[in-house]
């Protein structure tokens, strides 16, 4: 009896902490589409407060989704060079791999004379 009500505890233990990860996954996936729809200051930087709190699964569609966000974010021309080399260190630093990649700078830091 006493065996059964540990083995119960640590099966829900195991559900819930299941849960919460899961949810980490489906909170990262609407944040990239609304990222696909238009990109804001404020959204890339809540998207990199979600990736340095959230702890990494071993899952391939999480990364892939993580780095279509980060190229979206690298890509508009409307985010400051600061929160995209922000980003990128924060989903490197969680070991998300970018690849060989380039910060493109915004029009408003290059056009600048």
């Amino acid at each position: 009896m006493f065996f059964y009500q540990i083995f119960m505890v640590i099966f829900i233990i195991g559900i819930v902490k299941g849960i919460s990860l899961w949810s980490y996954f489906f909170k990262v996936k609407s944040m990239v589409r609304e990222l696909g729809t238009g990109v804001t200051e404020e959204q890339v930087q809540n998207f990199i407060k979600l990736v340095r709190k959230m702890k990494m699964l071993n899952f391939p569609d999480l990364w892939n989704t993580l780095r279509a966000g980060f190229t979206l974010v690298n890509n508009a021309e409307n985010i400051s060079y600061e929160n995209k080399k922000e980003l990128m260190n924060a989903l490197l630093s969680k070991g998300v791999n970018l690849g060989n990649v380039k910060i493109h700078k915004s029009n408003e830091t290059t056009n600048i004379k």
